[in-house]
């Protein structure tokens, strides 16, 4: 497993509506399964490009949504941290 794309320190969990469950977590999961298969992000990416050129697996549902509501999260230095779960 590459640490260039997963990083260990960003715990960064995302709910989905059930909208993006339906429609944006079936792409979440297979880039998962080829970037943990070793794939780089280049492979990723034109594995990514030629599903959504075969449509698969579609557009976005009508109000998919994804949000993060953790008291733990940590997005990286760079990123304001909101904390308004605590």
């Amino acid at each position: 497993m590459s640490g260039k794309i997963f990083k260990t320190k960003a715990p960064a969990p995302v709910c989905l509506n059930p909208q993006a469950s339906r429609s944006v977590l079936p792409i979440q999961l297979k880039r998962t399964e080829w970037a943990l298969a070793g794939l780089s992000k280049t492979e990723i990416m034109a594995r990514v490009k030629t599903a959504s050129g075969e449509k698969k697996p579609g557009p976005s549902e009508i109000g998919a949504m994804s949000y993060m509501m953790s008291r733990d999260q940590y997005l990286g230095d760079a990123f304001f941290q909101c904390f308004a779960n605590r």
